[in-house]
């Protein structure tokens, strides 16, 4: 594998035949490489060819809530949990093709109370889809902060 070679997923099911490879034409990937690319992504998508995203979410959950903070700690794959204060805590990443991650981030609706991203067309689409929800259900307020 060449150093500027992309990685990338192909799914099963589309692969319409496979050719076997003479020991001299396999590829070999560094090793340190592919586990540093798989350490950093959320999903399927992104490109070791582009930058890491940093990602900060700040939840608040009730003392009596404790399964909201469970549910940060099985579902954070790349990132880090951390509590903040007695009511919020923060989900902290560094990954590639960081949009892949708006559902999950949506998932927390009601409960984000501050969401901050290097690419800052993640935070401008969360917070855009709020102000909708607004427009659609109806609701005080600007949402975008």
């Amino acid at each position: 594998m060449k150093e500027n070679d992309t990685f990338s997923f192909q799914r099963l099911d589309l692969i319409d035949k496979v050719k076997v490879l003479d020991t001299g034409e396999i590829i070999e990937v560094p090793i340190n490489r592919e586990e540093d690319f798989r350490s950093h992504i959320w999903g399927v998508n992104g490109s070791n060819k582009e930058t890491t995203s940093h990602i900060e979410m700040t939840v608040f959950v009730e003392p009596e809530e404790e399964y909201i903070v469970q549910r940060l700690m099985r579902e954070k794959r790349c990132g880090t949990v951390e509590r903040v204060d007695g009511t919020h805590w923060k989900y902290s990443a560094d990954v590639y093709g960081v949009s892949e991650m708006l559902p999950w981030l949506r998932t927390f609706i009601g409960r984000v109370t501050d969401l901050i991203c290097s690419d800052e067309k993640v935070t401008e689409r969360f917070w855009g889809d709020i102000d909708d929800l607004l427009e659609t259900y109806g609701g005080e307020g600007n949402a975008v902060s």
